[in-house]
């Protein structure tokens, strides 16, 4: 690799056999296979052989998933809820200790900034941030910091993913409860004598996901001991980012910087809880709310099935009669043939026949019931 991968388990993963590319702006393990001696052809197929294990793997047992790229911080304070609600879209005020909220941070003209996880503590508020997006965030709020009792810093916490229908059982065989977590809740929790916060997040379609926040120095060493157990148990083993992205697209969960960006309007990535219309102002209400009231936005995100699972064709602008109606943001090879995401004109319908551009025809879907 001709870039630094900066992951705490990029040694243990190269043990392991990972085989690395980008993704989000830098190296991660791509899969699991173990082909550094085959030649390039044999490398790809042993890859796309180990995608497509690993993607069982998270469809029916439980994958171990590298998240330490996400953004990490803390907020402190007796306003950290008020203040954080007033630059937010999500209900950040009414969140008791232990519970989330899926929000986005946007500009006073209602377009998105970043998209955030928001983790209530007694005392304190963790932000999940995308990549390389926090030292960006934390001066955009420090900005309206006034009078308000509220200190925003760095986290060193690492965060690693538990995926599949058999991640409680595997978590509960490590000694961590999670059997009474709903979606968006958490707890704390201890491993190997350090704290740690395990996170039930939003389910991935139908699948469920949970995710360990690792303190820094222990992180490596935390991964170590979760990919040990998975292996002696069998009931987890670690899983690339390629098979997480072949789940998530399945999904119809887009990515902030892959499926929308600063350009987009939170309706336009339609997340429809990420917004709350109840909770009073913060920057950009104005413009969110009116979009809402008064008709909607002209274009949204929905699912495109394509012949092939090509990767050149992520990036290619999508036509519709004769009329650029989106680009292709994301693609994957699934069980039920090659899909994809893209913001589409609210002018084409779903099920209607499109080009993408150098690929041939498509056909757009609506979301989330990308496989049927």
């Amino acid at each position: 690799m001709s870039q630094e991968i900066d992951s705490p388990f990029s040694s243990r993963q190269t043990t392991l056999g990972a085989v690395f590319a980008d993704y989000r702006g830098q190296p991660q393990a791509h899969s699991f296979h173990g082909g550094a001696d085959t030649t390039a052809s044999e490398g790809a197929a042993a890859s796309e052989k180990a995608v497509a294990s690993e993607t069982t793997a998270l469809q029916e047992s439980c994958g171990i998933i590298d998240r330490s790229a996400a953004a990490t911080l803390e907020m402190t304070g007796d306003d950290r809820q008020r203040f954080l609600g007033g630059l937010v879209t999500c209900d950040t005020k009414s969140l008791s200790a232990g519970e989330s909220c899926y929000g986005f941070f946007t500009t006073v003209k209602g377009r998105i900034m970043a998209d955030l996880v928001v983790h209530a503590l007694e005392d304190r508020l963790w932000l999940e941030l995308p990549p390389g997006m926090a030292e960006p965030l934390q001066t955009h709020m420090g900005r309206y910091i006034i009078v308000d009792r509220v200190e925003i810093s760095p986290l060193d916490r690492v965060l690693v993913s538990l995926i599949g229908p058999g991640g409680e059982a595997f978590l509960t065989s490590l000694g961590l409860e999670a059997q009474e977590l709903a979606p968006q809740s958490h707890r704390a929790a201890s491993l190997a004598g350090h704290d740690l916060r395990v996170m039930r997040e939003r389910d991935l379609g139908s699948t469920p996901q949970w995710s360990l926040w690792l303190p820094g120095d222990a992180a490596a060493q935390i991964y170590d001991l979760l990919i040990e157990h998975g292996r002696e148990s069998g009931a987890a083993q670690p899983v690339g980012f390629a098979a997480y992205d072949r789940l998530r697209i399945e999904a119809g969960w887009p990515l902030f910087g892959v499926d929308f960006d600063n350009a987009n309007f939170p309706q336009e990535t339609a997340i429809d809880d990420a917004v709350s219309y109840t909770k009073g102002c913060y920057l950009g209400q104005e413009v969110v709310a009116r979009i809402h009231y008064r008709g909607g936005v002209n274009k949204s995100l929905r699912a495109v099935r394509l012949q092939s699972a090509e990767p050149t064709a992520i990036g290619k602008p999508i036509v519709a009669d004769g009329r650029a109606a989106g680009t292709l943001t994301s693609l994957a090879a699934t069980s039920d043939g090659a899909v994809g995401l893209a913001i589409i004109h609210q002018r084409v319908d779903n099920d209607s026949a499109v080009e993408v551009e150098g690929h041939g025809t498509a056909r757009l879907v609506a979301l989330p019931s990308v496989s049927t």
